[in-house]
């Protein structure tokens, strides 16, 4: 349902595109908000009841690119847990992110990240730091 939060054991995904990338890390720009964007946009990969993540993230893929998203060889899709990204925006002052569900038409996995600002680099930098190699997927297969 929309706005129901994410339980805290599950994972959401984003894309990160190649300027976002730079000699395999992900930079914290890569989950900076846009001027206007009230939540960070990602996918829900327990929504997709597959056996792994990586196949999670596949259907991910497969479904932003059938909606017309240009996906690049040298960008990167990351899974974070839930639960470490409410745990880093309370560490790094106390923030209080929330993960909900905001389904569209064209995705039931459609997700935000809601409870920091365009301006808040730090939360942007905690969230970076969360990715770990072994959660880092291709842009494009």
């Amino acid at each position: 349902m929309t706005g129901d939060p994410i339980p805290d054991t599950d994972h959401v995904s984003r894309y990160c595109p190649p300027r976002t990338v730079r000699d395999g890390r992900i930079l914290p720009d890569a989950f900076q908000l846009r001027a206007g964007e009230e939540y960070l946009s990602v996918n829900w990969l327990e929504s997709f009841r597959q056996p792994s993540r990586r196949e999670a993230v596949d259907r991910v893929r497969a479904r932003m690119t059938a909606n017309g998203f240009s996906l690049r060889d040298n960008g990167r899709f990351v899974a974070l847990r839930v639960g470490a990204v409410i745990q880093a925006g309370r560490a790094v002052g106390g923030r209080e992110l929330s993960v909900e569900h905001l389904p569209t038409t064209d995705d039931d996995s459609h997700c935000g990240i809601r409870g920091y600002t365009e301006d808040d680099v730090v939360v942007a930098t905690a969230l970076a730091a969360l990715v770990s190699d072994d959660e880092l997927y291709p842009g494009r297969l």
